[in-house]
């Protein structure tokens, strides 16, 4: 079976995700909305108020989940243990004053990272999808 690392930052909390949870429609939906953050900067979710922004760091991606101007979560995805070295560290330096604490070195690859920002928490319909939000980023760019 395929599967990815889900791995929550804030809580240390990590999961198998296996690839059979995200349908091939959603995957290819979703792969053109990467293509259009890469291209232009950003890209509309199919939620209204909400959108993506991101790089990749080669083969590896860093997505921001942001609604309005507030960033919601940053999902690091990486195909491979050597390919995501350069964005973790940017990721936990971007941490500031959340707790981390719990993980400092990323899982094994494939992964999905997700750290949680404080304005989640004022948002709590996106607090419901964001978990299978950052499921289906990372698929779509695993397979990509």
């Amino acid at each position: 079976m395929t599967y990815l690392n889900h791995l929550t930052i804030n809580t240390g909390k990590l999961r198998r995700s296996p690839r059979d949870e995200v349908s091939t429609d959603t995957i290819a939906d979703t792969s053109s909305r990467i293509a259009a953050m890469l291209q232009d900067g950003r890209a509309d979710l199919p939620i209204p108020g909400y959108h993506i922004e991101g790089q990749a760091y080669g083969p590896s991606l860093a997505v921001t989940v942001m609604g309005g101007a507030d960033p919601l979560a940053t999902i690091a995805i990486a195909r491979r243990d050597r390919d995501g070295r350069a964005m973790w560290r940017d990721l936990m330096d971007a941490v500031g004053g959340i707790d981390a604490s719990l993980v400092r070195d990323p899982p094994g690859a494939p992964y999905a990272a997700v750290m949680l920002w404080p304005a989640l928490a004022l948002e709590a319909d996106a607090a419901s999808w964001i978990g299978d939000l950052g499921r289906v980023l990372a698929w779509s760019w695993i397979d990509a």
